[in-house]
């Protein structure tokens, strides 16, 4: 019986040693996606997301680039407020520093020299722990500057903006999401049938329904 006590004692142990231990977390996006609403003439266009040190300590992190529409006349760049890239192109990767700030998550800020070019497209950028890739968070910044990838409301037969309601007068389900002047989502629903629009700054309307998806401008 001692014996037999004794073996197990060393097979727990020898699970303990050779068992791969799961890594905890070491970051965190409250945000994953930003929209960032400009006029050709507002360049350059800029906004962030912000992510959070979930150990206490300096570590090194990676991020790499996937473009979607990204017009060639662009100059993307990053910072994340101790490092930043002035070129970043589809398809590059480097190393940063998530560092320790107390008082406020570290942003990640995404810039676009815009050359006077509308266009919408999407930068995204794959963050991971390069010791542990299976811990990788995929963010992204989606650029409307000017009047590419919008619609005019008259080209929206099924849609009617009229005393403060988004009213569908089709009846098709439809999901719609307010973002406000700073590109954030401030608001989505499903409807129907009608949308209470409250006055506020919006700049941006979008419906997605039967897999299309449609924009529109209001509010300046």
């Amino acid at each position: 019986m001692h014996l037999e006590r004794k073996l197990h004692s060393i097979l727990i142990v020898f699970i303990l040693l050779f068992t791969p231990q799961a890594k905890a977390q070491i970051f965190s996006f409250s945000d994953t996606s930003a929209v960032i609403i400009k006029n050709t003439n507002q360049s350059p266009a800029h906004w962030y997301l912000e992510i959070t040190n979930e150990i206490g300590t300096d570590s090194t992190l990676r991020w790499k680039t996937h473009f979607e529409n990204i017009p060639v006349e662009w100059g993307i760049n990053f910072d994340c407020q101790n490092q930043n890239w002035p070129v970043v192109l589809d398809g590059d990767s480097s190393d940063f520093v998530m560092g320790i700030y107390p008082d406020f998550p570290q942003k990640l800020i995404i810039g676009a020299i815009l050359n006077n070019t509308p266009g919408h497209g999407v930068v995204y950028f794959d963050i991971f722990d390069p010791e542990n890739r299976s811990e990788m968070q995929t963010i992204s910044y989606e650029f409307i500057v000017g009047v590419a990838g919008l619609n005019a409301l008259e080209e929206l037969p099924w849609l009617e903006v009229k005393n403060n309601k988004i009213l569908i007068k089709d009846g098709i389900l439809t999901q719609i999401e307010v973002f406000d002047l700073n590109g954030k989502l401030i608001f989505a629903q499903l409807s129907s049938s009608e949308f209470l629009l409250e006055k506020t700054n919006t700049q941006l309307l979008r419906f997605t329904r039967e897999n299309k998806v449609y924009q529109i401008k209001l509010g300046f």
